[in-house]
């Protein structure tokens, strides 16, 4: 009678005399530390942990591998830094387990909000003209700017520019 292998032996036999090479171990260690650090963001960004729980976690799933977890946390926090959004978790991230300093970051957030800010009240006034050209006015008359394509376009192309500018200013952080 045959004997019967558990699929853990097969695949034991199939990969004997396999071997990783060191750019394939290293690339494998920096998926798995990527990981770790998305992951203790992740928990931040939702409320899971607070900031002293996150530099525990970082300090602990950095260990031995520094270099490489800090680089880990810059390039994780990049996916989650955005124009228009509360970025303040983020930076404290940056800030007490990368080591960065996040002024010109919090400069590039401001400009963007004051930028809106200044377009916004421009738009709203050319739609109140353009609906009192129409005969509509009034106190009441509130220009609906999440329904004008021209603002949502806008407000989307300025947004990419100002995080490629907050990327470019991560970026720096990783080959120092």
């Amino acid at each position: 009678m045959g004997e019967i292998r558990s699929t853990l032996d097969i695949i034991m036999e199939k990969t004997e005399g396999l071997t990783m090479t060191e750019e394939e171990k290293k690339e494998l260690q920096r998926r798995e530390l990527a990981g770790k650090a998305r992951g203790i963001i992740q928990k931040y960004v939702d409320g899971i942990i607070d900031l002293e729980r996150v530099n525990v976690e970082m300090a602990s799933a950095g260990k031995g591998n520094e270099g490489l977890f800090r680089r880990a946390v810059i390039e994780g926090s990049m996916g989650y830094l955005a124009p228009g959004q509360d970025n303040e978790a983020i930076l404290q991230v940056l800030e007490n387990t990368a080591g960065i300093d996040t002024q010109s970051m919090r400069r590039v957030l401001v400009a963007f909000q004051d930028r809106m800010d200044e377009e916004k009240n421009t738009r709203e006034n050319t739609l109140r003209t353009e609906l009192n050209e129409k005969g509509i006015w009034g106190s009441s008359v509130i220009p609906n700017l999440e329904a004008d394509s021209e603002w949502k376009d806008y407000f989307i192309d300025t947004r990419k520019e100002f995080l490629k500018k907050l990327k470019e200013g991560l970026q720096q952080f990783l080959s120092g």
